[in-house]
Parts: structure tokens; C-alpha cells; sequence
């Protein structure tokens, strides 16, 4: 279950901070800004997402630290 929860957060938030990013990227450089911010956005994002999900797992599973 910790995995599909580390994939599913590591998707969503890659997702999130890929749009994110892009969106600061064309701001400051559209373009190439566009593309860098992306891709930093949706890997940073990915490992905040799969980070922020293993954490409510073990939550919800009263797991502590």
C-alpha cells in the first residue's frame, strides 16, 4: 500500500509542480523558461508528493516516528 501511495503522490505532485513551474518559467523566460521550470517544477513536485504521501500513510496506519 506504501508504494502505490509513494507512486500515486510522486504522479500527482510531479503533475502540480510541472504546471507550476512552467507557469514561473514563462514568466520569468517564456520558452526555454517554460521547459526548465517544468521539468525542475515536476521533479521537485514528484519528490514532495511521494514524500507528503508516505507521510499520510503512515498516519492513517498510526505509525510513528
Amino acid at each position: 500500500a506504501e508504494t502505490g501511495a509513494n507512486l500515486a503522490g510522486g504522479v500527482v505532485g510531479g503533475m502540480a509542480g510541472a504546471e507550476v513551474g512552467g507557469a514561473i518559467g514563462t514568466a520569468i523566460f517564456p520558452g526555454i523558461g517554460t521547459a526548465i521550470g517544468g521539468v525542475v517544477g515536476g521533479v521537485v513536485g514528484g519528490i514532495v508528493g511521494s514524500m507528503s504521501a508516505t507521510k499520510g500513510v503512515d498516519q492513517a496506519m498510526g505509525v510513528q516516528e
